[in-house]
């Protein structure tokens, strides 16, 4: 099947969906390593611990976007993201990357349409025996059992008390591909009881193949991002992505809830130690998303 015209453009610029548009919307990352065994010869991506390629279940009218995909890796290669569903069918969505992180390889402003329940086989190539991250991050309109919080910036800009760094220092798994995982309490707690806080982007001191937030406000899937060491590219990424798709893409999340919301570090490689900061806006008393 064809993919297919999928949104129109507002007097504002913003996306619009119709009657489906972002109820119970997520932003969603997924992510996984391969190993190539041959130079130049693609390799299937094995999504890691708690992650899937596979487009999550919401009605067959939901608009489910592909809104995102980077790569990590030591050398030069490609990525390759196919599904019946793509095309061209033969090899789908196929981009060469430079070594190290590649990140906002999809264009903006045009999201190829993800039909839900399909599986998209991602694949890498690069260096033999190199171990290479691909990431892919999709927008469901409406995602069932969802209860993300996700706003605009005109939700957050002007209505904030303030807007500061939180760091917490947090390290990728000792399994490639899979999360790595630390509380936003777990360098230093910066919280205000009953406030609710919208993270605007994350900055890195070293390269990660992922950064992201995951917990109760995010419905315990993970709102990532590439681990991009320039913070000129990331302090401001989940503000930057709703400017761009006109799609409510900050990821908002309550004091309340501090206990059991992480900073989640994935990578290439195995335990890597990095202090990641938390670039938010600090809600005013009262304030409801």
């Amino acid at each position: 099947m064809l993919a297919r015209p999928f949104f129109t453009r507002g007097p504002d610029g913003g996306i619009e969906f119709g009657p489906v548009f972002h109820q119970n919307g997520a932003l969603i990352t997924d992510a996984g390593v391969a190993t190539v065994v041959t130079t130049g010869t693609l390799a299937a991506v094995a999504a890691g611990q708690g992650m899937t390629f596979t487009i999550r279940n919401a009605a067959l009218q939901t608009k489910v976007l592909l809104t995102d995909v980077w790569r990590e890796g030591a050398h030069v290669g490609k990525v390759q993201l196919s599904s019946p569903n793509l095309v061209p069918v033969a090899n789908g969505i196929r981009i060469n990357t430079p070594a190290n992180l590649a990140d906002f390889l999809m264009p903006e402003g045009g999201y190829q349409e993800l039909i839900p329940q399909d599986t998209i086989l991602v694949q890498d190539s690069g260096t033999a025996a190199d171990v290479d991250l691909v990431a892919m991050q999709s927008y469901y309109a409406s995602l069932p059992g969802g209860q993300m919080t996700l706003k605009n910036p005109g939700d957050i800009y002007g209505q904030a008390d303030f807007i500061f760094g939180w760091p917490v220092a947090v390290t990728s798994s000792a399994t490639a591909g899979n999360q790595g995982s630390a509380l936003v309490t777990a360098t230093i707690d910066s919280s205000t009881a009953n406030t609710w806080y919208a993270l605007l982007g994350l900055e890195t001191d070293v390269q990660l193949g992922v950064i992201g937030m995951l917990g109760v406000d995010t419905s315990q899937l993970l709102v990532g991002m590439p681990g991009d060491v320039n913070p000129r590219r990331t302090r401001s990424y989940f503000a930057d992505k709703s400017t761009e798709t006109g799609l409510p893409c900050i990821p908002c999340w309550n004091s309340a809830n501090k206990g059991s919301t992480n900073i989640v570090a994935i990578d290439h490689a195995a335990s890597v130690a990095a202090n990641v900061t938390m670039i938010l806006a600090q809600m005013p008393s009262g304030w409801t998303p």
